[in-house]
């Protein structure tokens, strides 16, 4: 397929946990829940859960739970296996009221989000807002661990150890609320071969870690310019045809701002010598979360045109159309959303 296009075209432009490696693997560890009140001198028990890899269960291991605050004597406190496979418990107390920052030693270091003690039970602490409890619980989940996230230090370390791709960056929404709901309560429900195990979340927990990860879908979603497009080009399904742009996005309905699943989007660019071949074209459909990702080279230059690279793109219900993105000259990536009209 050779695509040749007049340059008289109108253009369009527009998801802490670090872990050391060891002999056995790594490991993530998961808090059964982040406490709601510790008081000076009082026992706490925490119970977490440790998977090697991020996935299997693992008990049996020594381990220790570390509190440290500045002008004060480092403290730590054992762990003890129970029952239940892989999980684990251990019994604090801390001497002084303020906030402590603390990690699980077990098959690998954990960091926790920072423990704020009251000096009594009568002073409660201040409740967080739903988008830095989730930060908390992305932390303390072992989300850190694989997911790389802006706003949380050292996190994404071992996004490589799942497949090519790695397990996605979450700094810039991905997912909207609905597909996160499902996603975190019942990962294997959306994808049934997937790494992600299930944490056992709470309808609390998810809700607050959907404030923390969601695209909040916008009040209106103007629809994207194109031209119509009257007929379909064929290209292999795949994601990646070269290096040196990475184009992403997600496609929308203009009737309600919701991603749309489904969506086939076509993309037809010029190799590097500006020469449209089959080589330089692919095909992906969106999942649940309405998103794409195409790896390819930057576009050559055309016939005197800007470069650009074309979507061609068809979802049920909604109006075909064909538009262009056109990157800057030495970017490497870029950002297109497109918002399909609903058809009547």
């Amino acid at each position: 397929m050779i695509r040749k296009l007049a340059a008289t075209l109108t253009f369009c432009a527009l998801v802490a946990g670090s872990l050391p490696v060891h002999a056995g693997g790594w490991g993530v560890v998961t808090l059964d829940e982040l406490p709601a009140q510790v008081t000076v001198n009082k026992p706490v028990t925490l119970g977490f859960t440790l998977r090697q890899h991020g996935q299997h269960l693992l008990g049996d291991q020594p381990g220790v739970v570390i509190f440290e605050r500045a002008g004060e004597k480092v403290l730590q406190f054992k762990t003890r296996s129970t029952k239940a496979e892989g999980h684990y418990t251990a019994t604090v107390k801390l001497p002084t009221a303020g906030v402590w920052q603390w990690r699980v030693e077990l098959f690998g270091e954990h960091a926790m989000p920072t423990l704020t003690v009251s000096p009594d039970v009568t002073k409660h602490q201040t409740p967080r807002s739903p988008v830095a409890l989730g930060k908390d619980l992305f932390i303390a989940k072992g989300c850190a661990a694989c997911h790389g996230h802006r706003a949380v230090a050292g996190s994404g370390e071992f996004s490589n150890a799942y497949g090519a791709g790695g397990a996605p960056n979450l700094t810039t929404p991905k997912f909207d609320e609905a597909y996160l709901r499902v996603w975190l309560k019942d990962p294997k429900a959306i994808k049934p071969q997937t790494d992600m195990p299930d944490l056992s979340l709470k309808q609390s927990e998810i809700e607050a870690l959907i404030a923390f990860l969601a695209i909040q879908r916008p009040a209106t979603c103007p629809v994207t310019q194109g031209r119509a497009l009257l007929s379909s080009e064929s290209a292999p399904i795949r994601s990646f045809v070269a290096r040196g742009h990475v184009l992403s996005g997600i496609v929308r309905s203009g009737k309600d701002c919701a991603p749309i699943a489904g969506a086939r989007i076509t993309f037809l660019l010029t190799n590097p010598q500006g020469v449209y071949d089959d080589a330089h074209s692919g095909t992906i459909i969106t999942g649940p979360d309405g998103a794409y990702r195409f790896e390819s080279n930057f576009p050559g230059q055309y016939e005197g045109t800007p470069p650009h690279i074309h979507l061609l793109i068809t979802a049920p219900g909604h109006k075909a159309i064909e538009t262009e993105y056109l990157p800057k000259k030495g970017q490497i990536s870029g950002s297109f959303d497109v918002t399909l009209a609903a058809e009547k």
